[in-house]
C-alpha cells in the first residue's frame, strides 16, 4: 500500500496537472481499481493531517497535487522569474485570450519573435499545434489549464477584465498594417526608380554605339587618288601615237639634221680665205 502511494504521490507532482484513475492504473500497472481508489482515499487524508504547503485535490474521476492558495503569489514569482520570462508571459496570455487562435494571427500581434516563444511554450507542454490549411491552430493544453489553476469554461471569463490588452492588442494590428503598407508604397516607388535608371542607361548606351557607326563609317571611305585632277585630266586628253606616226617621226628628224649639215657646208665654202 505505502509503495502504491508512494508512486502516486510521485506521478501527479511530477506531472503538474490533473491524471485520471486510467492513466494512473496503466502507469503503475495495476488492474484492480478498487484498490487504487482506496489508496486515493488514503493518501488524501494524509495530505489534509499534513501540515504542508501542498494538497490533493478531486474532480471526478481526476486527480492532481497543487499549491495551497496561501503560497500561490511566492510559487508565481519564482515560476515568472525562472521559468518564463516576461515576453513569453505576454505571448502566452495572448493566446489564451484568444484562444483557440492561428498561427499567423499570434505572429501579426508579436511578430516573428512568437515563433520562438511557441516552440518553447510546446516544449513545456502548455500549448499544442495543429495543422491548419496554410497555418496552424494553436491550443491550450491540459497541463495549462491545470497548472494555472484554470478550468477552460472559466477561461473567457478570467480575461474578461483584460481591456487594455485588448486594446494593446488592436492597436499593434493597426500598426503593423500600416507598416505593410508604407513598406509596399515604398518598393513600388524603389521598382519604379530602378526601372527609370535603366531606361535611361539603354538610351544612353544606344545613343554611344549609334556615334561610334558614325565615326566608323566616316573612317571606311573610298581611298584617295595618287595622281592629282589635273595630271589625270592632261594624261587622259594626250592622243595615243600609233607605229606610222612614230615613224614619220622619225623620218622628219633625220631631214631635219641633213638640213643642219648642208647649211653649215654652204657657209664654210662661202667664207673668205686668208693669206
Amino acid at each position: 500500500m505505502e509503495d502504491l502511494k508512494n508512486k502516486i504521490e510521485a506521478l501527479l507532482f511530477s506531472s503538474g496537472r490533473f491524471m485520471s484513475l486510467d492513466e494512473i492504473k496503466r502507469l503503475c500497472r495495476l488492474r484492480d481499481e478498487e484498490n487504487l481508489k482506496k489508496t486515493f482515499q488514503d493518501l488524501k487524508i494524509d495530505y489534509d493531517n499534513r501540515n504542508s504547503s501542498l494538497v490533493l485535490i478531486n474532480e471526478g474521476d481526476k486527480w492532481k497535487i497543487q499549491t495551497k492558495q496561501d503560497y500561490l503569489p511566492v510559487v508565481k514569482k519564482i515560476i515568472t522569474e525562472t521559468e518564463l520570462s516576461k515576453s513569453l508571459m505576454e505571448t502566452l496570455a495572448v493566446i489564451a485570450w484568444k484562444y483557440p487562435i492561428k498561427q499567423c494571427d499570434l505572429i501579426k500581434v508579436r511578430t516573428n519573435k512568437a515563433y520562438e516563444h511557441l516552440k518553447v511554450l510546446e516544449e513545456v507542454g502548455y500549448i499544442s499545434r495543429q495543422k491548419h490549411g496554410r497555418t496552424k491552430l494553436i491550443k491550450l493544453t491540459d497541463k495549462f489549464f491545470g497548472y494555472f489553476d484554470l478550468p477552460p469554461e472559466k477561461l473567457k471569463e478570467r480575461f474578461s477584465n483584460f481591456d487594455q490588452m485588448a486594446n494593446s492588442i488592436s492597436s499593434k494590428e493597426d500598426e503593423i498594417k500600416q507598416m505593410k503598407s508604407e513598406q509596399k508604397t515604398l518598393m513600388e516607388q524603389i521598382k519604379k526608380d530602378h526601372e527609370k535608371d535603366e531606361q535611361e542607361q539603354i538610351a544612353r548606351l544606344d545613343k554611344e554605339e549609334d556615334e561610334i557607326e558614325m565615326i566608323s563609317k566616316a573612317q571606311d571611305g573610298p581611298p584617295l587618288s595618287q595622281e592629282t585632277p589635273k595630271e589625270v585630266s592632261e594624261s587622259s586628253s594626250a592622243p595615243a601615237l600609233d607605229a606610222s606616226d612614230n615613224g614619220e617621226i622619225i623620218e622628219n628628224n633625220s631631214n631635219e639634221r641633213e638640213i643642219s649639215s648642208g647649211t653649215e657646208e654652204t657657209l664654210s665654202s662661202t667664207e673668205p680665205k686668208t693669206e
